[in-house]
């Protein structure tokens, strides 16, 4: 009897054992159980609407909610596609790449189950500014002109001088201007070397700025020499050498020029571009002078500062009142010569 209950009791337990066994639907998003599937609810994409660049990229990711609570990455499962790709493409892996500015509609899709985030292609943004020339400097009074190129996202370039900010680390070796006609003009003050910036959008570019001590004295002769003859009622004239030529475009232009400082007593002088031209009074024989004077452009008789501007162009000049007096000997005129007989 005993032992038919012992069978009894162990037959129950193993049916209640399969029973147990058989109950238990396994399920990966952990215990629906009856036999229940777990199914895709919903998709969401991140980051949701952003903005983009023009030039640059941007991931996205899918994340799908199922019927149990769960979530999952399924960005590499799901099917991408961009309603606008002459505004922004995207790949298998919702890599978003720019094309153009505007918008578009991203979406992800597995079967009926979607998700889409607006994206917003903005202009290109500046990445880095660049200041020109290299190792730029000048002398003491010489203006001098930087210019600043700023690198953008799309990888194009532009000339942003007058839209960005100048500054300089020490005004009292180097002022740079900012403003019309004066964006990245440099006006040094003293002689030494100073860090000059361009600043626009956060993004910086710099230099170093080195300032030379002015020449001293010395300079160009006024003239080429200081004595000179002619005949009566001839003119002469004079090369002059003021200033220091500059080639602008297709022209040479000087940064002084040479005024008559002291009139000829017996003639007339004049002076056009880089030459002198003397003419004695009608009659006279002798010795005339004249005294020439090298002159700022505005035709001042003047020290000649440094940084005098020719058509925008600076240019270098003489730190010096420089004159010189030319001595004149005028002959009589030749005689006539006659043919013929005498009477």
């Amino acid at each position: 009897m005993k032992q038919t209950k012992a069978l009894y009791f162990l037959s129950l337990f193993f049916v209640l054992g399969v029973l147990l066994i058989s109950g238990c639907g396994g399920s990966p998003r952990g215990g629906v159980t009856s036999g229940s599937t777990v199914t895709l609810v919903s998709l969401a994409l991140t980051p949701a609407n952003p903005s983009l660049a023009l030039g640059l990229s941007r991931q996205f990711s899918a994340i799908g909610t199922y019927s149990d609570g769960t979530t999952a990455d399924l960005s590499s499962t799901v099917t991408w596609v961009s309603t606008n790709t002459s505004v922004a493409t995207v790949g298998t892996s919702g890599l978003a790449a720019s094309v153009a500015i505007g918008i578009t509609t991203i979406t992800a899709s597995s079967g009926a189950t979607s998700g889409s985030a607006t994206l917003t292609v903005t202009p290109a943004a500046l990445v880095s500014i660049a200041v020109s020339p290299a190792n730029p400097g000048t002398t003491m009074g010489v203006a001098a002109q930087l210019a600043a190129t700023g690198s953008y996202t799309d990888n194009t370039t532009r000339d942003i001088t007058a839209s960005v900010a100048w500054f300089s680390a020490d005004i009292s070796t180097a002022l740079v201007g900012n403003g019309s006609g004066v964006s990245g003009q440099v006006t040094p003050w003293s002689a030494g070397t100073v860090a000059l910036s361009a600043h626009l959008n956060g993004i910086t570019g710099s230099t170093n700025f080195t300032v030379a001590a002015a020449p001293v004295g010395g300079g160009n002769p006024v003239v080429t020499t200081t004595h000179t003859t002619t005949t009566s009622s001839t003119a002469q004239t004079l090369t002059v050498s003021a200033g220091t030529p500059t080639l602008v475009e297709d022209r040479t232009y000087y940064d002084s020029t040479v005024a008559i400082a002291v009139a000829p007593a017996h003639g007339t002088a004049t002076v056009t571009g880089q030459v002198v031209s003397y003419t004695p009074a009608p009659g006279f024989t002798g010795t005339d002078t004249l005294t020439l004077q090298e002159v700022t452009l505005s035709g001042s008789i003047a020290v000649i500062q440094i940084g005098d501007v020719v058509l925008g162009h600076n240019v270098n000049v003489n730190t010096n009142t420089n004159a010189n007096t030319v001595t004149i000997t005028v002959a009589p005129a030749l005689a006539k010569s006659h043919t013929g007989l005498e009477r």
